[in-house]
């Protein structure tokens, strides 16, 4: 028998102004794919996306997932960006120094 654990995860709006991305990538024996959602400081949905990547890594399946959603809210003028994802090494590599290159 296996115990079961359950986690609170809460949506936290940005600043006035701002958009949030959340996104996550995946692959599943080589195979990636990812997906996210863009919403406005009051929540509402701006764009959600899933998009097939092809063969890589998990890691590199989250990073191409976030580059997505910043490269469609910079064609559409969006300044003010913030980014989130579960991603240990990619909030890594985005707020310090990267400890490894992210490779396909």
């Amino acid at each position: 028998m296996t115990s079961k654990s359950v986690a609170l995860v809460r949506w936290i709006q940005p600043p006035l102004l701002f958009v949030k991305i959340n996104s996550d990538g995946c692959c599943i024996n080589g195979i990636c794919g990812g997906g996210g959602v863009v919403r406005d400081s009051m929540g509402a949905l701006i764009m959600a996306y899933s998009i097939p990547l092809g063969a890589g890594t998990s890691n590199w399946a989250e990073a191409k997932a976030m580059l997505f959603g910043l490269k469609w809210c910079i064609e559409r003028r969006y300044r003010l960006v913030i980014g989130e994802t579960y991603s240990l090494l990619l909030s890594s590599c985005t707020s310090r120094m990267c400890p490894m290159l992210l490779k396909a």
